[in-house]
């Protein structure tokens, strides 16, 4: 609306004159309500969302990065999944083990009625154990589902077993004598068991 700078009094928009009180209508008359001007829009919260979005892409990518990572990584090195099985299966010590018959041992040791000494010879070589106790004790063999400890006679041997502890790269041999029944030795199996438990990875080989 337009209004007399002289009187105040409402004018049409198009009058040249106030018709109240005579005064010309000058271009100094402004409308009493100008119109606002727009106000500038604010990018603050477009920055926020932009960011809030950003963020949301990078929690939900970072796993099926990582996983798409570790499937490539596994796929691109078979040659070393494959040397760790192998070693898996390397051995710690070797065993090489034969073995005699005899009815008497020396001038003084006899079997009783029905039994017959085994013999075992033993080959002991420590590969990669960090030590590895060896002593005619440890040695048993089993015969017909029975369990027999060395014998005595063993020391009569030619050749007995030594107790000695191996370190890596060292090596042992000797014989135990076992009194088993008569016939025996068709069938038997030879075991380690030392008093103090060893995790050392064996291959028993008969020769």
């Amino acid at each position: 609306m337009v209004f007399c700078s002289s009187c105040g009094k409402e004018l049409d928009p198009n009058s040249k004159f106030c018709l109240n009180c005579g005064a010309a209508v000058t271009p100094s008359v402004l409308p009493q309500n100008e119109a606002p001007r727009p106000r500038k829009r604010s990018h603050l919260k477009r920055n926020i969302a932009i960011v809030v979005v950003l963020l949301i892409v990078v929690v939900i990518s970072a796993p099926a990065l990582f996983i798409l990572s570790t499937w490539q990584s596994s796929l691109s090195s078979p040659v070393n999944q494959v040397t760790q099985v192998s070693s898996s299966l390397q051995y710690d010590v070797t065993i090489y083990f034969s073995n005699q018959v005899a009815s008497s041992i020396g001038s003084y040791n006899q079997p009783a009625a029905g039994d017959e000494y085994l013999i075992v010879t033993l080959n002991i070589q420590d590969i990669d154990a960090q030590t590895f106790d060896v002593s005619p004790l440890y040695f048993y063999v089993i015969v017909n589902n029975a369990k027999y400890s060395y014998d005595a006679s063993t020391f009569a041997l030619s050749n007995p077993l030594k107790s000695v502890q191996l370190l890596p790269g060292g090596s042992t041999s000797g014989s135990v004598a076992f009194e088993v029944p008569a016939n025996g030795e068709s069938s038997y199996t030879i075991t380690y068991e030392p008093i103090v438990a060893n995790s050392a990875n064996i291959n028993w080989v008969s020769s």
